[in-house]
C-alpha cells in the first residue's frame, strides 16, 4: 500500500519505479462508494487520519506525500486534510488524468490526460493553515515530478528567504505575510545557527556558513550597492552573537551592500497594520536596527522609525491646507485636487487628511525622491500631532478602487485603533467635492453618496452622512440609523437603535491656519520619540497588530497563518478627477 508499488495491472510488468528522495508514495484507487481505498485489500474507505498513520508507520514523517492514483483531485478535501495533519505538501493527479510508467529500467511515473493523451501536471496541496500561492519543493514538467536544484529559497516581495527541508513549509507560509516594501530595500530571510547562516539545498542537506559563503550562495541576486534588511533572530549565547556580528560584517563587505540587522536584543515581527517587519524589544516596544557598512559606502538611504521599521531617510512630503491639515499624495493627485483642498474650511471636531492608498489598500505617505511608503501606527500618530491634531475624529479624503476596499478597512482599522477617534472614509470608486467649504462624497457621476465609518460600527457614532456631507448626529436631518446606498436614493437600515444616545464632538482648540502648520511639511520619522511636551504615544502596538516570525526566541508562538499571495510591487492607486 505504501513505499514500493504492489503488483497491480499498472505496475505488474514494472514493479520498480524511480524513487525521489523526500517523497513518500501511497498507492490508492477509488472504491465502489467513490472514496479512496487501498490498491489491494478489502476496499475499506480511508480517511485523512488513516492515511497519515500509514505515512508515519512507513517512515515517511517529514516527507512530502505523492498520491499514486488516477484523478486524485476528485478527493482533494481528504488530501488537504492529510496535508494539514502532516504539515507537508501532498501531490495529487488532476481530475481526468491517469498514471503511466515510462522507461524500461526504473520506469518513471507520469501523468497524462485520459482524453487528450497530453501530459498532465501534478497538483500541490499545501497544508490549509499554511497555504500560499508559492511553489513546492518539487517541480513538474511534462507530467513528471523532479526535485529542484540549487539553494532552497522562497520569494519575498523584494527579496527572498532561505530555507531547509525541515522548515521549508513554515518559511514559505511566513513569506506571504510580508507585503511589498520599499523597492530600494532588499529583504533576505535566513536562519541562524551557532552564529552562522543556514543555507539549504534541494538534495535535503544544509550548511552553516559565514558571511562570505552566504554572499556566494546569493551571487545570482543583484545586491551590490543596495541596502539589505536581514530577517533573522539573534542567538542568546554571547559567543554566537559575536560570530553573527562578524558574519554580518563579512556579508556586507562581500556584497558591497549596506546591511541592516535588528539590534542584538530585538526580535522581528510583522505589523498587521502595514504587513512590514518591525524590530521590537522584549516589552513589545519599538527597537533599533544597526548597520553594517562595506568599504566606501555612501550614507544609508533608510533609517529606523517610531514603529521599529526601516523607512526612507528623506523628508516626508506633507502639504497642509486650512481645511485639510495633512495631505500626502502623489504629485498627479496633488495637482488635480489642489483647488478642492484649498477651498475646504476647518470643521469643528473633524480633522481631514488625505493619504496615498497602495493597490492592496495599505495607507501610505509620500517621501521626497522616494515615492510612497506604507504607514505604521506610531508614525501616523506623530504626523497627526505635528499637523495639529488634538484628538478630533478623522475624515480620510482618499479615493480608491473597489479592489482595494477590503485592504483599506483591514489595514486602516489596525493603523488607527490606538487613536480613540471615529474614522470616516469614502466608499470605493467615490471622490470628494468641495461645497461651501465642506467635503461632499460623490460617485463617478457627481451624485452624493454616504461617507462610511471605517469600522462599520454604527453604535454611539458622533457623525452621520447627510447628502454626502458629514454632520454631527444630533444635527442631521436624516433619521438616526439610516444611510444612503451609494448611487441610489434607497434608505438602508443600519441596525442602530432609535434611542441610542449620541454626543457632539468634544470641545477642541481652534484649528491652526496654514501658516502655523508650515512645519508639517518638514516632518520626518526620525524625530525624537521622547520629544518634551508631546502627549505620550502607545509604547507598543496592540497584540493583534503583530505576528511572530517562525523561531522568535521569546514569543514561543507557532508559525503564522498566512493571508495569501500579495502583489509583488507597491503601486499608487490614483483617481484622476
Amino acid at each position: 500500500m505504501t513505499g514500493r508499488p504492489p503488483p497491480t495491472p499498472a505496475a505488474r510488468a514494472r514493479p520498480e519505479h524511480r524513487r525521489i528522495d523526500g517523497l513518500y508514495d501511497i498507492w490508492l484507487r477509488t472504491g465502489p462508494d467513490g472514496l479512496p481505498v487501498a490498491l489491494r485489500g478489502s476496499g475499506t474507505p480511508l480517511d485523512a487520519g488513516q492515511l497519515a498513520d500509514l505515512v508515519r508507520r512507513g517512515g515517511g514523517a517529514g516527507d512530502d506525500v505523492r498520491i499514486m492514483m488516477d484523478g486524485g483531485e476528485e478527493h482533494a478535501e481528504i488530501f488537504a486534510e492529510l496535508a494539514g495533519i502532516l504539515g507537508r505538501d501532498v501531490l495529487i493527479s488532476p481530475a481526468g488524468s491517469v498514471l503511466r510508467y515510462d522507461g524500461d529500467r526504473e520506469p518513471e511515473p507520469s501523468l497524462v490526460d485520459a482524453r487528450a493523451g497530453r501530459p498532465a501536471e501534478w497538483l500541490v496541496v499545501q497544508p490549509p493553515a499554511m497555504a500560499t500561492g508559492l511553489p513546492g519543493w518539487y517541480e513538474t514538467t511534462g507530467g513528471v515530478l523532479r526535485p529542484r536544484s540549487g539553494v532552497v529559497a522562497a520569494p519575498l516581495p523584494g527579496g527572498l528567504t532561505l530555507a531547509t527541508r525541515a522548515d521549508f513549509v513554515a518559511r514559505r507560509a511566513a513569506a506571504v505575510d510580508l507585503a511589498p516594501g520599499h523597492p530600494e530595500l532588499t529583504t533576505i530571510g535566513v536562519s541562524v545557527r551557532g552564529g552562522g547562516f543556514v543555507v539549504g539545498d534541494y538534495t535535503g542537506s544544509y550548511q552553516v556558513t559565514g558571511g562570505r559563503q552566504l554572499a556566494a550562495a546569493l551571487s545570482d541576486v543583484p545586491l551590490y550597492g543596495s541596502e539589505i534588511r536581514m530577517w533573522l533572530h539573534w542567538p542568546s549565547d554571547p559567543d554566537e552573537r559575536q560570530r553573527l556580528h562578524a558574519n554580518l560584517a563579512a556579508f556586507a563587505d562581500n556584497t558591497g551592500a549596506i546591511v541592516w540587522a535588528p539590534e542584538r536584543t530585538a526580535a522581528l515581527e510583522i505589523l498587521e497594520s502595514c504587513q512590514d517587519l518591525s524590530a521590537v524589544d522584549r516589552a513589545g516596544g519599538p527597537a533599533e536596527w544597526r548597520t553594517y557598512l562595506p568599504p566606501m559606502a555612501a550614507s544609508p538611504r533608510f533609517e529606523p522609525d517610531q514603529d521599529g521599521r526601516l523607512s526612507p531617510a528623506g523628508r516626508m512630503v506633507v502639504t497642509p491646507y486650512p481645511g485639510a491639515p495633512l495631505v500626502s499624495v502623489a504629485p498627479a493627485r496633488q495637482r488635480a485636487m489642489n483647488s478642492r483642498y484649498s477651498s475646504l474650511r476647518a470643521q469643528h471636531g473633524l480633522f481631514r487628511i488625505d493619504l496615498t492608498i497602495l493597490n492592496d489598500g495599505r495607507w501610505a505617505v509620500q517621501y521626497a525622491d522616494s515615492g510612497p511608503h506604507a504607514l505604521g501606527p506610531r508614525v501616523l500618530q506623530r504626523m497627526l500631532r505635528t499637523a495639529g491634531w488634538q484628538g478630533e475624529d478623522l475624515l480620510l479624503l482618499a479615493s480608491y478602487p473597489a479592489s482595494a476596499e477590503a485592504g483599506v478597512r483591514r489595514y486602516g482599522s489596525r493603523l488607527v485603533e490606538g487613536l480613540r477617534a471615529e474614522v470616516w472614509v469614502l466608499p470605493p470608486e467615490a471622490a470628494f467635492d468641495s461645497v461651501d467649504g465642506t467635503a461632499r462624497a460623490v460617485d463617478e457621476r457627481g451624485r452624493p453618496v454616504d461617507w462610511q465609518r471605517l469600522d462599520l460600527d454604527d453604535s454611539q457614532r458622533r457623525w452621520q452622512s447627510d447628502d454626502g456631507v458629514l454632520v454631527t448626529a444630533e444635527s442631521s436631518s436624516r433619521p438616526a440609523g439610516t444611510d444612503r446606498v451609494a448611487g441610489t436614493d434607497r434608505i438602508a437600515v443600519t441596525g442602530r437603535p432609535a434611542d441610542a444616545p449620541s454626543r457632539a464632538p468634544e470641545s477642541i482648540a481652534a484649528v491652526p491656519d496654514s501658516a502655523e502648520r508650515s512645519t508639517a511639511s518638514e516632518a520626518t520619522p526620525s524625530i525624537d520619540r521622547q520629544q518634551a511636551g508631546e502627549p505620550a504615544l502607545s509604547t507598543s502596538p496592540s497584540v493583534s497588530d503583530v505576528r511572530a516570525y517562525p523561531g522568535s526566541p521569546w514569543t514561543g508562538r507557532p508559525a503564522a497563518a498566512t493571508s495569501g499571495p500579495v502583489s509583488p510591487v507597491p503601486v499608487v492607486s490614483l483617481i484622476h478627477l
